[in-house]
């Protein structure tokens, strides 16, 4: 499992590219090329295994955002920017959620597919 948080205050007027990193797990080796898709997940998508009760940032304050990153041989991390969107509305600290949504062995190593996660909390001041 993936986890990432990032907390940052912003002025209103303001928009952020959030940096999301991506990280092999040391113990399962970092050989191969391998590509890693994700998703950011709507406001309105449930699924069992995300946190129950955390308030969702909505389409007004992210831009919604999909792709793939490469892992090099030997490389242990990757990154790829979502893009945050700020308001004039007072709101509770809210949370975007990133699904990463397969890794996929383009060259070498050991073949492996899974579904992982990621979010991040947005922290309004």
């Amino acid at each position: 499992m993936y986890t990432c948080t990032w907390y940052f205050n912003l002025p209103l007027s303001l928009a952020l590219d959030v940096t999301i990193a991506i990280e092999r797990d040391p113990s399962g080796g970092d050989f191969g090329v391998v590509r890693v898709d994700y998703v950011t997940l709507a406001p309105w998508e449930a699924y069992p295994y995300l946190p129950g009760g955390t308030p969702r940032a909505d389409f007004r304050d992210f831009l919604n955002a999909s792709g793939s990153v490469i892992f090099d041989d030997g490389q242990m991390s990757v990154t790829f920017d979502i893009s945050i969107r700020q308001d004039t509305e007072p709101e509770v600290d809210e949370v975007v959620f990133v699904m990463l949504t397969g890794a996929y062995l383009i060259q070498g190593g050991q073949t492996l597919q899974g579904i992982y996660w990621c979010c991040w909390e947005v922290e309004h001041h």
